[in-house]
């Protein structure tokens, strides 16, 4: 069975009211999907799976920590993650996935969430991801210190500044 298979499931086998669905994605699962933002992380994951008229409501809350680079020093870093999102599924003729609407053959029955579970805990971490203040890599603020200048005004834009007055 590979790593990914567990997360595949029946709509043909939901009952008529709704069941629930719960896994930890663990660095396997990250690392089984050989893409490059997330490549550790525990991350719980639930769903609730709801049977209506025609189409299959799917309710996720992920909550947890993956590791990604941090945007000042590039070193790994641990980011909370919380959130939630709902997919739509319905069966049909063939496959499609048009964003939060995924059509499953009826022949087969069964979707698999893999993808989809990694696309909303992507989608749940924030925009910016840095350390702490004082926790990045030492060497590498020291040289990001030097190619910013220490917030000192370069002196050519002083020069540039006085004849912002002189046009006249």
């Amino acid at each position: 069975m590979s790593e990914l298979s567990k997360y595949s499931i029946n709509l043909k086998a939901i009952s008529p009211d709704s069941e629930g669905y719960s896994w930890t994605l663990d660095d396997a699962f990250f690392q089984s999907l050989d893409q490059e933002l997330i490549s550790q992380g525990s991350v719980d994951v639930a769903l609730r799976v709801e049977k209506t008229s025609g189409a299959y409501e799917l309710q996720f809350q992920v909550d947890g920590e993956v590791t990604v680079p941090c945007d000042r020093c590039l070193d790994p870093m641990q980011q909370p993650i919380h959130g939630s999102h709902l997919l739509r599924a319905v069966l049909g003729e063939s496959f499609s996935d048009d964003g939060d609407l995924i059509t499953v053959p009826e022949a087969e029955g069964i979707i698999d969430l893999a993808w989809n579970i990694y696309e909303i805990v992507a989608l749940n971490i924030p925009t910016s991801h840095v350390h702490p203040e004082g926790q990045c890599n030492t060497d590498m603020a020291q040289r990001l210190a030097e190619h910013t200048g220490n917030g000192q005004a370069d002196a050519r834009w002083d020069a540039l500044k006085s004849l912002i007055g002189n046009n006249k």
